[in-house]
Protein backbone atom coordinates (compact mmCIF):
# COMPACT_ATOMS: atom_id res chain seq x y z
CA UNK A 1 0.00 0.00 0.00
CA UNK A 2 2.79 2.39 0.95
CA UNK A 3 4.58 1.56 -2.29
CA UNK A 4 1.47 2.47 -4.33
CA UNK A 5 1.08 5.75 -2.48
CA UNK A 6 4.75 6.50 -3.01
CA UNK A 7 4.45 5.85 -6.75
CA UNK A 8 1.31 8.03 -7.00
CA UNK A 9 3.10 10.78 -5.10
CA UNK A 10 6.10 10.58 -7.41
CA UNK A 11 3.81 10.74 -10.45
CA UNK A 12 2.02 13.80 -9.02
CA UNK A 13 5.31 15.52 -8.29
CA UNK A 14 6.56 14.81 -11.82
CA UNK A 15 3.28 16.11 -13.26
CA UNK A 16 3.51 19.23 -11.12
CA UNK A 17 7.12 19.84 -12.11
CA UNK A 18 6.22 19.30 -15.77
CA UNK A 19 3.30 21.73 -15.47
CA UNK A 20 5.49 24.31 -13.77
CA UNK A 21 8.16 23.83 -16.42
CA UNK A 22 5.54 24.26 -19.17
CA UNK A 23 4.24 27.44 -17.51
CA UNK A 24 7.84 28.67 -17.28
CA UNK A 25 8.36 27.94 -20.99
CA UNK A 26 5.11 29.72 -21.90
CA UNK A 27 6.00 32.71 -19.75
CA UNK A 28 9.40 32.84 -21.39
CA UNK A 29 7.83 32.71 -24.84
CA UNK A 30 5.38 35.46 -23.89
CA UNK A 31 8.19 37.53 -22.44
CA UNK A 32 10.20 37.00 -25.62
CA UNK A 33 7.26 38.08 -27.75
CA UNK A 34 6.75 41.05 -25.48
CA UNK A 35 10.40 42.03 -25.98
CA UNK A 36 9.88 41.80 -29.73
CA UNK A 37 6.79 43.97 -29.48
CA UNK A 38 8.55 46.49 -27.25
CA UNK A 39 11.49 46.66 -29.65
CA UNK A 40 9.06 47.43 -32.47
CA UNK A 41 7.41 50.08 -30.29
CA UNK A 42 10.76 51.67 -29.45
CA UNK A 43 12.13 51.52 -32.98
CA UNK A 44 8.94 52.70 -34.64
CA UNK A 45 7.88 56.28 -35.21
CA UNK A 46 4.31 55.09 -34.91
CA UNK A 47 1.77 55.70 -32.16
CA UNK A 48 1.48 52.19 -30.69
CA UNK A 49 -0.01 51.05 -27.39
CA UNK A 50 -0.96 47.91 -25.49
CA UNK A 51 -3.17 47.54 -22.45
CA UNK A 52 -2.23 44.36 -20.60
CA UNK A 53 -5.58 43.93 -18.89
CA UNK A 54 -4.55 40.78 -17.03
CA UNK A 55 -1.79 42.70 -15.23
CA UNK A 56 -3.37 46.18 -15.54
CA UNK A 57 -0.32 47.61 -17.31
CA UNK A 58 -0.10 50.11 -20.13
CA UNK A 59 2.70 50.13 -22.68
CA UNK A 60 3.29 52.98 -25.15
CA UNK A 61 5.73 53.51 -27.96
CA UNK A 62 7.92 56.58 -27.33
CA UNK A 63 6.00 58.54 -29.96
CA UNK A 64 2.65 57.63 -28.38
CA UNK A 65 3.91 58.38 -24.85
CA UNK A 66 5.09 61.80 -26.01
CA UNK A 67 1.71 62.49 -27.62
CA UNK A 68 -0.18 61.65 -24.43
CA UNK A 69 2.49 63.04 -22.09
CA UNK A 70 2.76 59.78 -20.12
CA UNK A 71 5.59 57.28 -19.35
CA UNK A 72 6.17 54.47 -21.83
CA UNK A 73 5.05 52.00 -19.14
CA UNK A 74 2.37 52.50 -16.52
CA UNK A 75 1.97 49.80 -13.88
CA UNK A 76 -1.30 49.43 -11.95
CA UNK A 77 -2.97 51.69 -14.49
CA UNK A 78 -6.38 51.83 -12.80
CA UNK A 79 -4.93 52.54 -9.36
CA UNK A 80 -2.51 55.19 -10.62
CA UNK A 81 -5.32 56.91 -12.55
CA UNK A 82 -7.42 57.14 -9.39
CA UNK A 83 -4.69 58.11 -6.92
CA UNK A 84 -2.04 60.18 -8.72
CA UNK A 85 -1.64 63.82 -7.66
CA UNK A 86 0.55 64.63 -10.65
CA UNK A 87 -1.70 66.83 -12.80
CA UNK A 88 0.33 66.22 -15.97
CA UNK A 89 0.17 62.45 -15.51
CA UNK A 90 -3.51 62.62 -14.60
CA UNK A 91 -4.28 64.56 -17.78
CA UNK A 92 -2.22 62.13 -19.86
CA UNK A 93 -3.92 59.07 -18.36
CA UNK A 94 -7.28 60.71 -19.04
CA UNK A 95 -6.30 60.92 -22.70
CA UNK A 96 -5.17 57.29 -22.56
CA UNK A 97 -8.58 56.30 -21.21
CA UNK A 98 -10.24 58.01 -24.16
CA UNK A 99 -8.05 56.05 -26.53
CA UNK A 100 -8.72 52.76 -24.74
CA UNK A 101 -12.45 53.46 -24.86
CA UNK A 102 -12.31 53.18 -28.66
CA UNK A 103 -13.43 49.56 -28.75
CA UNK A 104 -14.63 49.68 -32.36
CA UNK A 105 -12.35 48.44 -35.12
CA UNK A 106 -11.69 52.04 -36.09
CA UNK A 107 -12.59 55.31 -34.34
CA UNK A 108 -11.56 58.96 -34.55
CA UNK A 109 -10.37 61.21 -31.75
CA UNK A 110 -9.21 64.81 -31.51
CA UNK A 111 -6.06 65.07 -29.40
CA UNK A 112 -3.68 67.91 -28.61
CA UNK A 113 -0.48 67.24 -30.53
CA UNK A 114 3.03 67.89 -29.27
CA UNK A 115 3.23 71.02 -31.45
CA UNK A 116 0.38 72.52 -29.43
CA UNK A 117 -2.25 72.16 -32.15
CA UNK A 118 -5.29 69.89 -32.19
CA UNK A 119 -4.86 66.78 -34.28
CA UNK A 120 -7.28 64.20 -35.60
CA UNK A 121 -6.25 60.59 -35.03
CA UNK A 122 -7.74 57.36 -36.27
CA UNK A 123 -7.58 54.72 -33.55
CA UNK A 124 -7.51 51.07 -34.58
CA UNK A 125 -7.38 48.38 -31.90
CA UNK A 126 -7.59 44.62 -31.53
CA UNK A 127 -8.74 42.68 -28.46
CA UNK A 128 -7.10 39.41 -27.46
CA UNK A 129 -8.85 36.76 -25.34
CA UNK A 130 -7.69 33.58 -23.64
CA UNK A 131 -9.12 30.12 -24.24
CA UNK A 132 -11.94 30.84 -21.78
CA UNK A 133 -12.93 33.96 -23.64
CA UNK A 134 -11.62 36.38 -21.02
CA UNK A 135 -10.28 39.68 -22.36
CA UNK A 136 -6.52 39.68 -21.73
CA UNK A 137 -5.15 42.63 -23.69
CA UNK A 138 -5.91 45.33 -26.20
CA UNK A 139 -3.32 46.38 -28.76
CA UNK A 140 -3.76 49.42 -30.94
CA UNK A 141 -2.32 52.06 -33.17
CA UNK A 142 -3.08 55.75 -33.67
CA UNK A 143 -2.65 57.30 -37.11
CA UNK A 144 -2.46 61.08 -37.47
CA UNK A 145 -4.94 61.89 -40.25
CA UNK A 146 -5.18 65.62 -39.54
CA UNK A 147 -3.79 66.67 -42.90
CA UNK A 148 -6.07 64.37 -44.89
CA UNK A 149 -9.16 65.49 -42.96
CA UNK A 150 -8.32 69.18 -43.30
CA UNK A 151 -7.72 68.80 -47.04
CA UNK A 152 -11.07 67.04 -47.43
CA UNK A 153 -12.79 69.75 -45.38
CA UNK A 154 -11.22 72.39 -47.60
CA UNK A 155 -12.46 70.61 -50.74
CA UNK A 156 -15.93 70.16 -49.24
CA UNK A 157 -15.99 73.80 -48.20
CA UNK A 158 -15.07 74.86 -51.71
CA UNK A 159 -17.94 72.77 -53.09
CA UNK A 160 -20.33 74.46 -50.64
CA UNK A 161 -19.27 77.99 -51.57
CA UNK A 162 -20.27 80.38 -54.30
CA UNK A 163 -17.27 80.87 -56.59
CA UNK A 164 -17.65 84.64 -56.88
CA UNK A 165 -18.54 85.76 -53.36
CA UNK A 166 -17.21 82.92 -51.18
CA UNK A 167 -20.48 82.64 -49.21
CA UNK A 168 -22.75 79.57 -49.30
CA UNK A 169 -24.11 78.63 -52.71
CA UNK A 170 -27.79 77.98 -53.37
CA UNK A 171 -27.74 74.23 -52.70
CA UNK A 172 -25.87 74.51 -49.41
CA UNK A 173 -27.99 77.47 -48.28
CA UNK A 174 -31.21 75.57 -48.87
CA UNK A 175 -29.88 72.45 -47.15
CA UNK A 176 -28.78 74.37 -44.04
CA UNK A 177 -32.00 76.36 -43.76
CA UNK A 178 -34.22 73.30 -44.31
CA UNK A 179 -32.36 71.51 -41.52
CA UNK A 180 -32.65 74.50 -39.20
CA UNK A 181 -36.39 74.81 -39.84
CA UNK A 182 -36.89 71.10 -39.10
CA UNK A 183 -34.92 71.44 -35.86
CA UNK A 184 -36.69 74.62 -34.76
CA UNK A 185 -38.13 74.11 -31.29
CA UNK A 186 -41.86 74.55 -30.55
CA UNK A 187 -42.76 78.19 -29.88
CA UNK A 188 -39.37 79.27 -31.26
CA UNK A 189 -39.45 81.71 -34.17
CA UNK A 190 -36.99 82.47 -36.91
CA UNK A 191 -36.88 84.69 -39.97
CA UNK A 192 -36.07 84.33 -43.67
CA UNK A 193 -34.88 87.35 -45.63
CA UNK A 194 -34.39 87.87 -49.37
CA UNK A 195 -32.59 90.85 -50.84
CA UNK A 196 -31.25 91.92 -54.19
CA UNK A 197 -29.38 94.84 -55.72
CA UNK A 198 -31.68 97.47 -57.20
CA UNK A 199 -31.56 97.88 -60.99
CA UNK A 200 -28.71 95.37 -61.23
CA UNK A 201 -29.17 94.79 -64.96
CA UNK A 202 -28.86 98.53 -65.61
CA UNK A 203 -25.69 98.63 -63.51
CA UNK A 204 -24.12 95.92 -65.64
CA UNK A 205 -25.22 97.57 -68.88
CA UNK A 206 -23.80 100.92 -67.80
CA UNK A 207 -20.64 99.89 -65.95
CA UNK A 208 -19.96 96.39 -67.27
CA UNK A 209 -20.11 92.84 -65.89
CA UNK A 210 -16.96 93.25 -63.78
CA UNK A 211 -18.56 96.21 -62.02
CA UNK A 212 -21.62 94.09 -61.33
CA UNK A 213 -19.41 91.35 -59.87
CA UNK A 214 -17.64 93.94 -57.72
CA UNK A 215 -21.02 95.06 -56.33
CA UNK A 216 -21.97 91.45 -55.54
CA UNK A 217 -18.70 90.82 -53.72
CA UNK A 218 -18.92 94.09 -51.83
CA UNK A 219 -22.47 93.36 -50.71
CA UNK A 220 -21.70 89.79 -49.60
CA UNK A 221 -18.64 90.90 -47.62
CA UNK A 222 -20.53 93.64 -45.80
CA UNK A 223 -23.54 91.42 -45.10
CA UNK A 224 -21.21 88.80 -43.66
CA UNK A 225 -19.83 91.30 -41.13
CA UNK A 226 -23.29 92.67 -40.31
CA UNK A 227 -24.92 89.41 -39.20
CA UNK A 228 -24.59 87.32 -36.05
CA UNK A 229 -22.71 84.09 -35.56
CA UNK A 230 -25.23 81.34 -36.29
CA UNK A 231 -27.09 83.31 -38.98
CA UNK A 232 -26.93 81.77 -42.46
CA UNK A 233 -25.97 83.87 -45.50
CA UNK A 234 -26.10 82.54 -49.05
CA UNK A 235 -26.30 83.62 -52.67
CA UNK A 236 -29.26 82.04 -54.41
CA UNK A 237 -28.83 83.22 -58.00
CA UNK A 238 -27.71 86.29 -59.89
CA UNK A 239 -28.01 89.24 -57.53
CA UNK A 240 -30.40 87.57 -55.06
CA UNK A 241 -29.11 86.85 -51.53
CA UNK A 242 -30.74 85.01 -48.68
CA UNK A 243 -30.44 85.27 -44.90
CA UNK A 244 -31.78 82.91 -42.26
CA UNK A 245 -32.06 84.34 -38.76
CA UNK A 246 -32.75 81.84 -35.97
CA UNK A 247 -34.35 83.07 -32.77
CA UNK A 248 -35.84 86.24 -34.28
CA UNK A 249 -38.43 87.02 -31.66
CA UNK A 250 -40.81 89.48 -33.33
CA UNK A 251 -42.01 91.30 -36.41
CA UNK A 252 -40.46 94.54 -35.11
CA UNK A 253 -37.06 92.85 -34.64
CA UNK A 254 -37.20 91.59 -38.22
CA UNK A 255 -38.22 94.99 -39.60
CA UNK A 256 -35.37 96.73 -37.78
CA UNK A 257 -32.95 94.14 -39.14
CA UNK A 258 -34.13 94.65 -42.73
CA UNK A 259 -33.82 98.43 -42.39
CA UNK A 260 -30.29 97.94 -41.08
CA UNK A 261 -29.42 95.86 -44.16
CA UNK A 262 -30.63 98.76 -46.35
CA UNK A 263 -28.31 101.13 -44.47
CA UNK A 264 -25.36 98.71 -44.62
CA UNK A 265 -25.66 98.41 -48.41
CA UNK A 266 -26.24 102.14 -48.96
CA UNK A 267 -23.22 103.12 -46.88
CA UNK A 268 -20.81 100.61 -48.43
CA UNK A 269 -21.81 100.29 -52.10
CA UNK A 270 -20.75 103.83 -52.95
CA UNK A 271 -18.87 105.45 -55.80
CA UNK A 272 -15.91 105.84 -53.46
CA UNK A 273 -15.79 102.10 -52.72
CA UNK A 274 -16.93 100.41 -55.93
CA UNK A 275 -17.03 103.24 -58.51
CA UNK A 276 -20.81 103.85 -58.47
CA UNK A 277 -23.69 104.04 -55.99
CA UNK A 278 -26.02 101.08 -55.47
CA UNK A 279 -28.79 100.09 -53.05
CA UNK A 280 -30.78 96.97 -52.21
CA UNK A 281 -34.39 95.97 -51.66
CA UNK A 282 -35.18 93.65 -48.77
CA UNK A 283 -38.10 91.35 -48.00
CA UNK A 284 -38.42 89.31 -44.82
CA UNK A 285 -40.92 86.88 -43.31
CA UNK A 286 -41.27 85.24 -39.91
CA UNK A 287 -40.93 81.45 -39.69
CA UNK A 288 -43.46 79.73 -37.48
CA UNK A 289 -43.90 76.18 -36.22
CA UNK A 290 -45.00 73.88 -39.04
CA UNK A 291 -43.52 76.02 -41.87
CA UNK A 292 -41.37 74.39 -44.54
CA UNK A 293 -38.68 75.88 -46.75
CA UNK A 294 -40.77 76.06 -49.94
CA UNK A 295 -43.65 77.97 -48.35
CA UNK A 296 -41.33 80.32 -46.47
CA UNK A 297 -39.28 81.08 -49.62
CA UNK A 298 -42.43 81.78 -51.63
CA UNK A 299 -43.76 84.20 -49.01
CA UNK A 300 -40.36 85.94 -48.93
CA UNK A 301 -40.35 86.33 -52.73
CA UNK A 302 -43.73 88.05 -52.58
CA UNK A 303 -42.53 90.30 -49.77
CA UNK A 304 -39.39 91.25 -51.72
CA UNK A 305 -41.55 92.04 -54.75
CA UNK A 306 -43.70 94.30 -52.54
CA UNK A 307 -40.58 96.11 -51.36
CA UNK A 308 -39.36 96.67 -54.92
CA UNK A 309 -42.76 98.04 -55.93
CA UNK A 310 -42.19 100.82 -53.37
CA UNK A 311 -39.02 101.93 -55.19
CA UNK A 312 -35.30 101.57 -54.45
CA UNK A 313 -33.61 101.10 -51.08
CA UNK A 314 -36.76 99.84 -49.36
CA UNK A 315 -37.79 96.91 -47.20
CA UNK A 316 -40.98 95.05 -46.47
CA UNK A 317 -41.70 92.38 -43.87
CA UNK A 318 -44.61 90.05 -43.20
CA UNK A 319 -45.71 87.55 -40.60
Amino acid sequence: MNTILFVVLIILIIALVAALFWVFVLEKRIAERRRHFLWIMDASDMYLFEHDIAHDELWFSPQCAKLMDVPTRVKSFKKVTETTKDTTLKRGLSVANKVLACTKDSSRLELLRTDGRMGIFEVTSKDFHNAKGDLMSRVGILVDITREVREKEALDSKAERDDLTGIYNEGTTRFLIERSIREQQPLQTGAYVLLDIDQFDEIQEKHGKEAGNLALKSLSNNLHFAIREGDILGRLSGNVFCLYLPSTVSYDTLYNFCERMNRVAESTMTSQNIGFDATISVGGVMIREGDDYASVAERARKTLAAAKNQGKNTCCVAD
